[in-house]
């Protein structure tokens, strides 16, 4: 009796379940999900019973489509990818039954879906080389329910693409900067113009990221090495055709450069470097600004009367002819002027004044 009343029992659950499917509303879900709740009194044979008759469908509908999905990367087949391999077609199906996920069998199928999701960001990645799905992929298994290893593996899975992306972004974002880094600076016009090259492309560079102060340090080293260069090959040329203007011009230009990097962000060296030549060159600035001043008014090669006797500039022109050094002129007549007497040197300095001509 025993014995029948339990086929009776399976049978008043079939009956039921079928029922409850030809209802067009469906008012306990697709799969009848929501029947599960109906059958916490019976015995626990019974509800065993019950359950897997409304589960076991739900189980083979999503084996299948995971198998589906499988079987597509396998083939590395990328026709369905987009669309997640029609996995998401039972994404309602899985939350639904991730409220009974006391149940191992459910926790398993639920697993398997999830690892499933994520082999697609995987085959994303991997074959399509699409890095924009695969985020979408592993962000999205990562919102799937998932217990245990499978959850850890996929929220490490994720932060792996994440990274690699982030320095796939950053290569193509440094690339651009490389390759100016790496070319020649043509003129201090170019310098200038590379300022501004460099703080944009700067700006697509994410300021917290680890490369981003090495990466302007080394814009500013290339910007001043070139000033360096440059003002001393200036410094070089005005020893030969004595253009003190364009040596003034110069001069103005490459203090305009070094202080036009000052926004930078720099490392300590870098600063340190930055710092010296800063100095180094307003210093050498002030000092050409000032002979250009003298120049210009005549101080260096003119001759004025002062206290009854002449002031000249005619150990500089002595100098400008002969090519002795100025300073070692100065200190031979100094020595020469206290050894002899005092006037035999004055008088030597005045035949000079007269003797020798002065620089127009």
């Amino acid at each position: 009796m025993t014995f029948a009343r339990g086929l009776i029992s399976k049978k008043i659950i079939d009956t039921l379940i079928d029922y409850v499917s030809s209802i067009p509303d469906k008012p306990f879900g697709d799969f009848n999900i929501g029947l599960l709740d109906s059958f916490h009194e019976y015995s626990e044979g019974l509800a065993d019973y019950a359950e897997s008759k409304i589960i076991n469908p739900c189980f083979h509908y999503i084996e299948d489509i995971i198998k589906n999905s499988n079987d597509l990367i396998e083939a590395e087949d990328d026709s369905e990818i987009y669309n997640s391999n029609n996995l998401n077609s039972v994404e309602e199906l899985i939350y639904t039954l991730d409220y009974y996920s006391s149940n191992y069998r459910i926790k398993n199928i639920i697993n398997s879906y999830a690892e499933a999701a994520r082999r697609c960001s995987l085959f994303a990645y991997n074959i399509v080389d699409d890095d924009d799905l695969a985020l979408e992929l592993i962000n999205w298994a990562d919102s799937l329910p998932a217990y245990g290893s499978i959850k850890e593996t996929i929220s490490k899975d994720k932060q792996v693409l994440q990274d690699r992306l982030a320095n796939n972004l950053l290569e193509v974002q440094i690339e651009p900067i490389i390759d100016c880094l790496k070319s020649d600076i043509s003129s201090l016009d170019d310098a200038k113009n590379r300022i501004n090259m460099f703080e944009h492309m700067l700006q697509k560079i994410p300021v917290e990221s680890e490369h981003y102060v090495g990466i302007s340090s080394a814009c500013v080293k290339k910007l001043l090495n070139y000033v360096i260069d440059s003002f001393n090959q200036t410094m070089e040329m005005f020893s030969d055709d004595k253009d003190i203007n364009s040596l003034k011009y110069k001069a103005k230009k490459c203090e305009e450069i070094i202080a036009s990097l000052i926004y930078f962000t720099m490392d300590y060296d870098t600063q340190q470097f930055f710092n010296k030549t800063s100095r180094d060159i307003s210093k050498e600035k002030n000092d050409i600004d000032s002979i250009a001043e003298k120049v210009s008014s005549n101080e260096l090669t003119t001759t004025s009367e002062s206290s009854g006797g002449f002031i000249t500039g005619s150990l500089y022109s002595l100098s400008e002819h002969t090519g002795i050094n100025l300073a070692f002129l100065r200190i031979v007549f100094v020595l020469g002027t206290w050894m002899t007497g005092f006037w035999a040197g004055i008088i030597l300095y005045v035949v000079l004044a007269f003797i020798v001509p002065k620089k127009q």
